[in-house]
């Protein structure tokens, strides 16, 4: 089973979750990470990392299990689940709730952040209003989905001192996004909520 491709770049700390149920002797599951794979075609050609994921014995119980992405974010990448059995030994596997999360994003990123901006209210699926106080000059504003994919970006020219900006332009679903505010220099990140 593979994920599509994900790009967890804007992630400061990227973590896979799922939970797993095995039942039999057999074979563990291997979580596996390629970059080079390029999700079309036969997986076995591309290269592939173990996540050395540490699996509980044979249970009839469902866990709940981790994997740090850190050392893959930097490039886009899809995560492999592969099953094996051989003729006398076949373990049962049941996945679910497979999900990326950031455990260190939000509030906390953004109070640590060298530009610090605010979120004013709740977005809407097409823009958002942001209240800063910058130094004049270019600015990215880059919003990203909760599995890391950048979703939008706009260009910003701001003045010195405190301003209200609003972004649209955008088209976004209901949930939780990150907006990321750069110079190319200094760089902020807040949470916000489209509902």
């Amino acid at each position: 089973m593979l994920t599509p491709q994900l790009d967890l770049s804007a992630m400061a700390n990227p973590t896979l979750n799922f939970r797993a149920f095995k039942k039999f002797a057999g074979d563990d599951i291997h979580v596996l990470v390629s970059s080079n794979y390029t999700g079309v075609g036969d997986p076995n050609t591309a290269t592939w990392t173990d996540l050395n994921v540490n699996f509980a014995t044979v249970d009839t119980n469902w866990n709940v299990y981790m994997a740090a992405l850190n050392s893959h974010k930097t490039t886009p990448f899809f995560i492999g689940f592969k099953y094996t059995s051989t003729t006398t030994s076949a373990a049962q596997w049941k996945l679910d709730e497979i999900s990326l999360t950031n455990p260190i994003t939000g509030i906390q990123s953004a109070s640590k952040a060298s530009l610090n901006f605010t979120v004013v209210g709740t977005a809407s699926a097409n823009d958002l209003a942001i209240i800063t106080d910058v130094k004049a000059g270019s600015y990215k504003a880059s919003i990203v989905d909760l599995t890391g994919k950048v979703v939008f970006t706009q260009d910003l020219n701001c003045k010195t001192g405190k301003q209200a900006i609003t972004i649209a332009g955008f088209h976004l679903s209901n949930g939780m996004y990150l907006l990321n505010l750069s110079n190319g220099k200094e760089q902020g990140t807040a949470k916000f909520i489209v509902e």
